[in-house]
Order: C-alpha cells, then sequence, then structure tokens
C-alpha cells in the first residue's frame, strides 16, 4: 500500500519503530528521535529481552512527547518484533531506526520527499556511511546507489 500525500510532507505524521536489546544505546536511540527536524512524529520501541530494565527508556520518554515502550521476550523474533511496533503505530508512514545509527536531522523529513516524488511503496537508502570502530574510518558504502532505483535496501533505513 504506498502512503498517501494529500498533505506536505512536513505535516504527514511518521512513526518510528525501533526494536532494541541493547540498553547501551538508549541515549542515541533518543537522541536522533529529537534530532529530527520533522516535527509530526512519534518513536515505538521494542525492548526484545525479558531482562533490560525498562525503567531508563522509561524515564527518558518521559521528557518526550509521542514516544512508547513495549517489551517482548527475546524469543520473539526480530519481525515479529518489527511486525508488533507497526501494530501499535498512529500513522500511516513507518519509518525503521536501528538504535546504534546515527541519523541527521533532516533524515525523516527528506525521505518522505523522497518518498512522496516516487510514489513507491517502500523507500531506503543504499548509500550510507558506515564508521569502521576498529580503525576509526569512515566509510561510503555503495556510492553509485544513491539517488536511483535498487534492489536491496538496509533495514535500518526502511520508510514504507
Amino acid at each position: 500500500m504506498a502512503a498517501s500525500f494529500n498533505n506536505s510532507s512536513q505535516t504527514q505524521g511518521v512513526s518510528i519503530i525501533t526494536c532494541t536489546n541493547r540498553p547501551n544505546y538508549i541515549k542515541n536511540l533518543f537522541h536522533n528521535f529529537a534530532r529530527q527536524s520533522h516535527t509530526k512524529k512519534e518513536l515505538i520501541i521494542v525492548v526484545n529481552d525479558s531482562t533490560v530494565a525498562l525503567s531508563p527508556y522509561q524515564q527518558i520518554a518521559n521528557k518526550h512527547r509521542n514516544i512508547q515502550i513495549y517489551r517482548m521476550p527475546e524469543q520473539v523474533t526480530l519481525g515479529a518484533c518489527l511486525n508488533y511496533a507497526v501494530s501499535k503505530t498512529k500513522y500511516g508512514i513507518v519509518a525503521k531506526f536501528d538504535d546504534d545509527d546515527y541519523y541527521a536531522p533532516h533524515y525523516l523529513s527528506d525521505s518522505l520527499k523522497s518518498l512522496r516524488r516516487s510514489n513507491a511503496d517502500i523507500i531506503g537508502k543504499r548509500a550510507h556511511y558506515m564508521y569502521l570502530q576498529g580503525s576509526k574510518t569512515l566509510i561510503l558504502r555503495f556510492p553509485n546507489d544513491e539517488n536511483r532505483t535498487v534492489t536491496m535496501l538496509p533495514g535500518a533505513t526502511l520508510i514504507f
């Protein structure tokens, strides 16, 4: 089902979904959400581990609007967690964020423009930067696939 764009991309609501079992990335996750210039948004977090405390997530979530925290047992697959997160969204457009990645301030607004322009059911970014911690090197992966139709997309960049 293609997203409907009757309004400008800035008035279109976006539900950001994240499934995580890594509490050490909690600040990065919330910073990515807060950093987005697109204002009509919500964040759905599914903690996919029964042993990870929810209180740190809830404490940070209480400082923001439109954030929901859920838990699924660690036996539940990533796909099932993502489907659960989608079932909790209130907006017609969903963006998947990874907890350990960086999303620039205009990531959502630029992606919404691309989604509207392309009339595609799903978009993402095949060309992306990756930081190699061991060598402290920033690399651009798949530079020839920027701003074009491709057959594979990283899950961390999906918007539908």
